[in-house]
């Protein structure tokens, strides 16, 4: 269920949702036979969302969402995930925040911050592993140097913040670390 409106004269949108998510036939071990799976496990995610975006004023842009889900592994076997334990790679917590300014008519900056709460990377009964949550900034700036070329500046992970993207049961994948890139975009 969910729903949406229009604020601030049309200039902002509101958007919220509750749901609930429920996938039977899981892969799960088979009980007995190491490197197999069956189909027997099921899982359950309970979850609210919100999101606000829009331009308040002439040259600004904003845009803010936040997720929270309730995670659940409802049936399992032995040596499968933990029975009511949360479901792997899922934040409790999760979100964005990003905003634009329009400096002069050529010239923009954004600024745009990511979250997640911690993870569960392995839910076994040998070993249960979590990684932490984080959150990561990144920047832009473009200059439209004519109308039909942009140039712009991406700074991603302004911190160089070490966190984990990926997690598996024998490694984790860190995210990547401060880049810059530099595009220049044409209209053809």
């Amino acid at each position: 269920v969910g729903a949406k409106w229009n604020l601030a004269e049309d200039r902002l949108q509101l958007a919220t949702a509750l749901f609930r998510t429920e996938k039977a036939n899981v892969r799960v071990p088979a009980p007995g036979t190491p490197g197999l799976n069956i189909s027997g496990g099921k899982q359950r995610v309970d979850g609210a969302e919100i999101e606000l975006a829009g331009r308040p004023l002439p040259g600004w842009s904003v845009k803010a969402s936040y997720a929270w889900l309730d995670s659940r592994t409802l049936k399992s076997t032995p040596g499968g995930p933990l029975e009511g334990a949360p479901l792997l790679l899922t934040p409790r917590h999760s979100g964005s925040v990003s905003t634009a300014v329009d400096l002069t008519r050529r010239l923009d900056v954004g600024l745009n911050i990511v979250f997640a709460s911690s993870r569960l990377g392995q839910n076994g009964a040998a070993s249960y592993l979590v990684a932490g949550g984080y959150a990561v900034a990144n920047a832009s700036l473009a200059w439209r140097m004519t109308d039909a070329l942009t140039l712009r500046l991406l700074v991603n992970n302004i911190t160089d913040r070490l966190y984990y993207d990926q997690l598996h049961p024998a490694h984790v994948i860190p995210g990547a670390g401060r880049s810059v890139l530099v595009t220049l975009a044409a209209v053809l």
